[in-house]
């Protein structure tokens, strides 16, 4: 079978297509025959090194995906060809953030393409923990990033942030692959959405989403929430470097700065004397639940949300994918197609 993989740290370019042996039948574990992987900004700190995680390399990346099951034992609760979607956690379920209701944070994970070899191949060996059920009358493609864009976006919004309904939130990179999940769960929770983005283009994806207003860049911010006050109640941020200090200035007291990733930047300034006047609160979120999931997956199976496809390379174009990834000019996902 064929797979992408990386013996070293470095540019798209160290990603390579090789021919691996198909993973064996272990028990507990299932094999699933790969249709459409996600590719993640996260595999892209993985595979430059920056992520702050040990890989054994050679690895072979893809923390989420779709496809339909090769083999699974007779007492699996999957069945061949049932159709699948890779992407959840396996938690040990005994460390104390496991036994807290956690697993999210669990000492122990076993994710895809991180700690276990991801879905950038023709079949990956999985947990049947890690995996889900595409709803009805979804196709592959169409369930192929839910997990980390919809399962990232509501554990921030809905857990973390506890959005209310006629609330004004901010949505940084806002027609990215978890962006455009935020803009879209948002509008469903009845909050007025104002979107941040980089570029004209990116303001259409936001409008077409749903969002009420939109910002091009950092500097058209205090028109797009003039409407709404002059401030909001949350920013959910993902990437984190210098914007965090202006964004907290924008919040209402009781305002919540939400964030989920640094993609930005690991270092952020902060004026903790405004900081504690201002009465608001900067929460941390990480991951998803399975609880989380359940409600992305109903909200998929009812056509109320849809994951936004930037394009779909074959898997051969792992490394094209990357770069149009580090480009910054990506709506969404780009999808990688095994077999193509």
């Amino acid at each position: 079978m064929r797979a992408i993989l990386f013996d070293r740290h470095g540019g798209p370019e160290v990603l390579e297509e090789r021919e691996v042996p198909e993973p064996p039948r272990a028990g507990g574990e299932v094999l699933v025959r790969i249709r459409a992987a996600a590719v993640n900004h996260f595999d892209l700190d993985l595979r430059r090194g920056t992520s702050g995680l040990d890989l054994r390399l050679p690895h072979q990346l893809g923390l989420e995906g779709t496809g339909e099951i090769a083999w699974a034992e007779d007492a699996s609760s999957f069945r061949g060809g049932e159709r699948v979607i890779v992407g959840s956690y396996a938690s040990c379920h005994r460390c104390e953030a496991c036994l807290s209701g956690l697993p999210n944070l669990c000492e122990n994970l076993s994710r895809p393409g991180v700690e276990r070899s991801g879905t950038y191949a023709d079949i990956v060996s999985v947990p049947e923990e890690l995996l889900d059920p595409i709803p009805e009358g979804v196709t592959f493609e169409e369930a192929a990033g839910i997990a980390s864009s919809f399962g990232t976006a509501h554990h921030a919004l809905v857990v973390r942030a506890r959005m209310r309904p006629g609330e004004a939130i901010l949505v940084t990179g806002a027609a990215g692959g978890v962006g455009s999940a935020l803009v879209q769960l948002a509008k469903l929770g009845g909050a007025y959405v104002i979107a941040l983005v980089g570029s004209d283009a990116k303001a259409e994806v936001a409008k077409e989403l749903g969002a009420d207003a939109v910002a091009v860049g950092e500097d058209a911010l205090n028109e797009a929430i003039g409407p709404f006050g002059g401030a909001v109640d949350i920013i959910v941020d993902g990437g984190g470097g210098t914007f965090l200090e202006r964004g907290l200035s924008l919040l209402r007291p009781r305002g919540r700065y939400v964030v989920y990733g640094a993609h930005a930047g690991v270092l952020g300034r902060v004026d903790v004397m405004a900081f504690f006047r201002s009465y608001v609160s900067l929460v941390a979120s990480t991951g998803w639940t399975r609880a989380d999931m359940g409600r992305v997956l109903d909200l998929l199976g009812r056509g109320r949300i849809r994951l936004l496809i930037h394009d779909t390379l074959p898997l051969s174009e792992a490394a094209r994918a990357h770069a149009l990834l580090e480009g910054r000019r990506v709506f969404g996902k780009i999808l990688l197609r095994p077999g193509a």
